[in-house]
C-alpha cells in the first residue's frame, strides 16, 4: 500500500507508534513516519560510526547494533531530530539486538551473546556475556530467558535470570543457518535460511525440540509474530504469512 525508498540499504525495521525506524546500513538510522501508510515519509534521520544492521526501539530510544561499532542508544523523543546519546562498543560484529527492561541483548557475532546494562542511556555498559559456538545472529528474549539464532549451530537457549551472568542451558540443532528468532509463549520460531523456518517447543528451557519445519521457496531471513500468524521474509521470494493456530 505504500513504500519510502530510504538512501541507504535497508538491514532492519522496527515500529512504534507513528514511526518505523529503518537500520539503513551506511546511511544510519531512518525515522519513518507511517501514520497514513500509503504515503510515507523520511522525517529524521542520524548517521552512525559504523554499518546499521538491526534496530530495537523502547519508549523514547532506539537501539541500533552498528557493526564493528556495537550499540548506539538514539534519542529518538523528537522524531525529527534523532541523536546518539551514548554508545558502547562491542569485542564481535554487532547484528542482532532485543530489549527487555533495563538490558539490551547483542547478538555480537562470533563472539556470542552480549547483555548490556541500559539503565543510563547515556552510559551503556556491558554486563554479561556469553560464548557460542556459532554465530550470533537474532536473540529473542522471554522471561528468564534469551533465545539465540546461532548459524550453523541452531537455537541456543541462555538463562538471563542473572544478567551479569548468563549461562546457556540448552540448544537443539536446527537444519538450516538459523537467522533470527521469534518467540511466544511455549515456541520459538527459528528462520533457517535456505531451509525456511523451524518450530521448536521450548516449554522445557533444557530440552528444546523441533516440532515442525516449512521450507520457503528462496532465503528465510527475518520472523515476526502477530497473532495468530506468522510473518517471515524470504529473500527474492518476498513476504509468506503462515498461520500459528488452526481455529475451529
Amino acid at each position: 500500500v505504500g513504500s519510502a525508498d530510504t538512501p541507504g540499504y535497508a538491514e532492519g525495521v522496527a515500529v512504534f507508534g507513528d514511526y518505523a525506524y529503518v537500520a539503513d546500513g551506511s546511511s544510519g538510522l531512518q525515522v519513518v513516519k507511517i501514520c497514513y501508510p500509503t504515503l510515507p515519509a523520511i522525517v529524521g534521520s542520524v548517521g552512525m560510526p559504523g554499518y546499521a544492521v538491526g534496530v530495537a526501539v523502547s519508549g523514547d530510544y532506539a537501539y541500533v547494533v552498528d557493526g564493528n561499532f556495537g550499540l548506539n542508544v538514539v534519542d529518538i523523543s523528537d522524531p525529527a531530530s534523532p541523536a546518539i546519546l551514548g554508545a558502547v562498543d562491542t569485542p564481535g560484529y554487532a547484528v542482532g539486538v532485543t530489549v527487555s527492561g533495563d538490558y539490551a541483548y547483542v547478538a555480537d557475532g562470533d563472539l556470542g551473546l552480549k547483555v548490556i546494562d541500559i539503565s543510563d542511556p547515556v552510559f551503556p555498559v556491558i554486563l554479561g556475556a556469553i560464548g557460542t559456538t556459532g554465530f550470533t545472529r537474532g536473540v529473542a528474549v522471554s522471561g528468564d530467558y534469551a533465545y539465540v539464532a546461532d548459524g550453523s549451530f541452531g537455537l541456543n537457549v541462555v538463562d538471563i535470570s542473572e544478567p551479569a551472568s548468563p549461562a546457556t542451558v540448552g540448544s537443539v540443532d536446527t537444519p538450516g543457518y538459523a537467522v533470527g528468532v521469534a518467540v511466544s509463549g511455549d515456541y520459538a520460531y527459528v528462520v533457517d535460511g535456505s531451509f525456511g523456518m523451524s518450530v521448536v517447543d521450548i516449554s522445557l528451557p533444557a530440552s528444546p525440540a523441533i516440532l515442525g519445519a516449512v521450507g520457503t521457496q528462496s532465503y528465510a531471513g527475518d520472523v515476526a509474530l502477530s497473532g495468530d500468524y506468522v510473518y517471515l521474509v524470504d529473500g527474492i521470494s518476498g513476504l509468506k504469512i503462515f498461520m500459528r493456530q488452526c481455529k475451529p
